[in-house]
């Protein structure tokens, strides 16, 4: 399966940036105007400056600020998705159940559990479909009472050797909630790629700024 990273995707790697706070003069209120989209976006184009990028590597981004609807976008390639996919089969399961008026069966459960926290890959269906509609409470409730979610995907392809790692989730910086996906390929290592997500996850952070 092929994706494009976008706002509204989820993040990635527990290493999160530093927030950049402002002051108001002595006896006045701080008034800065939100940016724009398109800001946030050359704000992470700058931060992506000081990332390292392997030659023949490609890396997209995206981050929204959950509190704030601030986001930002970085390159617009399409990526092998990995294991990362496994979240997009969870939510198709976890949608089908609640239209259907129940919860998750037992075997439902255990095999998400399995797909999830071992990425294991025969406990994933080999197709699915999510339902247009949006999750209930009890439907989000699994990834409630965390600081932060994840899921990581890579693989080596066969025909290259070259590497795709992903990273999609969430992450909490000074008590606000941040998605965050990163996608790459083209490295020569996992390694290498597992740096330059945790690299590229950072700035995209620090582009949407303090909550």
């Amino acid at each position: 399966m092929r994706a494009r990273v976008r706002p509204g995707t989820a993040a990635v790697s527990s290493a999160a940036a530093p927030s950049v706070s402002g002051s108001a003069g002595a006896g006045k209120e701080a008034s800065v105007p939100e940016p724009v989209t398109g800001d946030r976006d050359a704000l992470l184009r700058r931060a992506m400056a000081g990332v390292s990028v392997p030659a023949g590597a490609r890396v997209s981004a995206a981050v929204l600020a959950v509190d704030s609807g601030r986001r930002a976008v970085y390159g617009d390639a399409a990526f092998d998705t990995a294991s990362i996919v496994k979240v997009d089969i969870l939510a198709a399961l976890l949608l089908r159940a609640q239209d259907a008026g129940r919860r998750p069966a037992a075997a439902e459960r255990a095999h998400a559990a399995r797909m999830i926290e071992d990425s294991d890959n025969a406990s994933a269906p080999s197709s699915e479909s999510s339902p247009n509609t949006c999750w209930s409470s009890t439907s989000r409730s699994a990834a409630e009472g965390t600081s932060w979610a994840l899921k990581n995907g890579w693989l080596p392809r066969s025909t290259t050797g070259l590497w795709v790692v992903n990273s999609i989730g969430r992450v909490t910086v000074d008590g606000a909630d941040r998605l965050v996906a990163v996608l790459s390929d083209g490295t020569a290592s996992r390694a290498e790629g597992i740096s330059l997500v945790e690299a590229t996850a950072r700035a995209a952070v620090s582009a949407v700024g303090a909550g």
